[in-house]
C-alpha cells in the first residue's frame, strides 16, 4: 500500500516512525522530516508496532475491529483444550508466520 503524502506528514507530526525502502535491497530504514523533503518519490512506511513473543521482537496484530474493514488477514488461533481461545489477526502471511513460530519457540528442540 502506497502512502499518501498528507499520510507522511501526519505519521511525522504524531512522532511516529516513517521508513524508507532504498531501492537496491529490501531493507526498510528510519528517515527524517528533512529526508523525505528531500526525496519524496521514494517508497515510504509507517513502521509497524511490535511486540516481544517470547524473547522475539514481532509485528504486533491488528486491532479487532480493523479486521472486518480489512481486505485480506491471516490468523493465529491459540486455544486451549475445552477452554479458552484467543485470536490474533495479521495484515499479512508472513507476520502470522513469525508470530507463530515465536509463540512455539519454548517447545522446539535446541
Amino acid at each position: 500500500m502506497t502512502l499518501t503524502r498528507k499520510e507522511i506528514l501526519h505519521a511525522f507530526a504524531d512522532d511516529k516512525v516513517v521508513q524508507k525502502c532504498h531501492e537496491h535491497c529490501a531493507d526498510w530504514r528510519s528517515v527524517t522530516l528533512e529526508d523525505y523533503v528531500d526525496y519524496p518519490k521514494a517508497n515510504y512506511r509507517i513502521k509497524p508496532e511490535t511486540i516481544l513473543v517470547n524473547g522475539v521482537e514481532c509485528p504486533a496484530p491488528m486491532p479487532h475491529e480493523n479486521v472486518a474493514g480489512a481486505p485480506l488477514w491471516y490468523a493465529v488461533v491459540v486455544r486451549i483444550y475445552q477452554g479458552t481461545e484467543k485470536v490474533f489477526y495479521f495484515n499479512t502471511e508472513a507476520d502470522a508466520r513469525q508470530v507463530f513460530a515465536a509463540l512455539v519457540k519454548p517447545f522446539s528442540r535446541s
